[in-house]
């Protein structure tokens, strides 16, 4: 179930690029684009401003006096790292809880095309953006909490290579995670959904390893990964809502 799901989730993608460009949908990347762009710069700017910072800090435990101008030079190193890492982090929960309200339009017409029928959204923005922005923050504080003793566990070697990939995953759940949410706002309440995408973790996962993968694409990424993912997630949780 979990693999079918997941190989499913992700060969979504293709259905939901297809009824982008056949719905005409991409008209509504334009502010979710800039909302990237606004958090991006950020991250960037808390990662040089504070790096140094953190890095004092870190080298602060270094009890002797021979190798400092080194240790402190690899502390300031591991704090920028520490900011980007859990920057990203943050820039993605940010950036999806922001555009909820731009996203779930693209969901909604997605979802009347798959099933031929008018459905009718009970939420209004400022409604749609306060579940986005609360299942977002929800997502994010857990997720952090994961992987800050992971990333700690990371500089072990062998276990390094253990916990990237867990980190990696745990965030593409997560992503999965907000993206479905675009579409099961119209059909459950705020646990209920959280019942529901616990139950599919493979769609979740799936979806949100693809949403990481194309966010690693520079500058395309953030203009595409957000109409796309969702598209694609749109599809998932259609095919399954009835289920």
């Amino acid at each position: 179930m979990f693999f079918t799901d997941f190989k499913t989730a992700i060969s979504d993608y293709s259905k939901g690029y297809a009824l982008l460009s056949e719905l005409k949908l991409w008209r509504f990347i334009l502010i979710p684009t800039l909302i990237s762009i606004g958090v991006a710069s950020a991250v960037i700017w808390a990662a040089f401003a504070l790096s140094d910072n953190i890095g004092g800090y870190i080298a602060d435990f270094w009890p002797f006096s021979f190798w400092e101008a080194g240790i402190r030079a690899i502390s300031i190193f591991l704090g920028w790292a520490v900011i980007i890492i859990f920057g990203m982090i943050a820039f993605r929960h940010a950036v999806m809880a922001f555009s909820g309200p731009f996203m779930a339009p693209i969901a909604q017409k997605i979802e009347d095309h798959l099933t031929g029928e008018k459905t009718k959204s009970e939420l209004d923005f400022m409604t749609s953006l306060v579940r986005s922005i609360r299942i977002n923050a929800r997502n994010l504080i857990i997720e952090l909490l994961i992987t800050f003793p992971l990333l700690i566990l990371s500089f072990i070697p062998v276990l390094n290579l253990i916990t990237g990939f867990l980190i990696f995953f745990i965030g593409a759940y997560f992503a999965g995670f907000g993206n479905l949410d675009y579409t099961l706002e119209r059909h459950f309440k705020f646990k209920d959904s959280i019942t529901w995408v616990r139950k599919r973790k493979g769609i979740a996962i799936g979806n949100g390893t693809v949403f990481m993968l194309i966010l690693m694409i520079p500058f395309v990424g953030i203009l595409l990964v957000l109409p796309l993912s969702c598209a694609a997630a749109t599809v998932s949780a259609v095919n399954r809502l009835d289920k």
